[in-house]
């Protein structure tokens, strides 16, 4: 199992994928950062993180098929 993290600013209507070395919103899938599930624990934190410390988004975790 493997996870992408999603975000949107809290007015967008949809969830983009987020490329976490480049520090931004990405298209398409391919540029989007993947973490396996051993990462989890740590992915949690910094999701959690990024949510409190930047207001006007909302950022997510979501299982890749």
């Amino acid at each position: 199992m493997s996870y992408i993290v999603y975000g949107k600013t809290k007015t967008g209507k949809k969830f983009k994928p987020f490329d976490a070395k480049k520090n931004q919103f990405v298209v398409n899938l391919i540029h989007a950062s993947i973490f396996p599930e051993s990462e989890l624990p740590k992915l949690e934190k910094e999701v959690k993180f990024m949510n409190e410390n930047n207001p006007e988004y909302i950022f997510e975790i979501r299982k890749t098929n």
